[in-house]
């Protein structure tokens, strides 16, 4: 039988997409270890989602699929949310649509969990989208790139 964790989801806050969040992973990890079970913790940490992992691999590989046909200048059929993703105008707001569309997957397949380890899994991967979208920083970024796309003259 499931174990509920009623305590441990009432008291994580609120993720919002868009919004950086007010727990880190670790802060997170840390109050998971105080209320769930061993065994959940040792899940938690697994983060074995059949369905997340499959829906992040097709979502992976049909980007994979469109960037090759576009560098190759083909034309191939492709999904609405790749489409939507491939059509933003820069890097950045590509990423952040991916994310988004992954956010969306979440909270689908989170309808109907409340207070499970299940909730408490689809959690941690909506902090790391979150965590991962915060560290996006556009001073630091413009550096690596023209760093990276300088042309050294002899």
């Amino acid at each position: 039988m499931s174990q509920n964790y009623y305590y441990l989801t009432a008291v994580l806050p609120h993720l919002k997409f868009g919004e950086s969040p007010s727990i880190t992973t670790n802060e997170f990890l840390s109050e998971c270890e105080k209320w769930l079970t061993p065994a959940d913790l040792c899940k938690l940490k697994a983060m074995d989602v059949k369905k997340w992992n499959s829906f992040d691999a097709y979502l992976r590989s049909e980007l994979a699929r469109a960037r090759k046909a576009r560098k190759e200048s083909g034309r191939i059929k492709m999904p609405l949310e790749i489409k939507e993703i491939m059509g933003e105008e820069t890097p950045l707001l590509s990423e952040e649509k991916a994310a988004e569309i992954r956010w969306n997957f979440l909270e689908e397949i989170g309808l109907g969990h409340y207070f499970d380890l299940d909730i408490v899994i689809l959690y941690s991967l909506k902090l790391q989208i979150l965590e991962r979208l915060a560290g996006f920083n556009e001073k630091k970024g413009r550096e690596v790139f023209e760093v990276l796309s300088e042309v050294a003259y002899e």
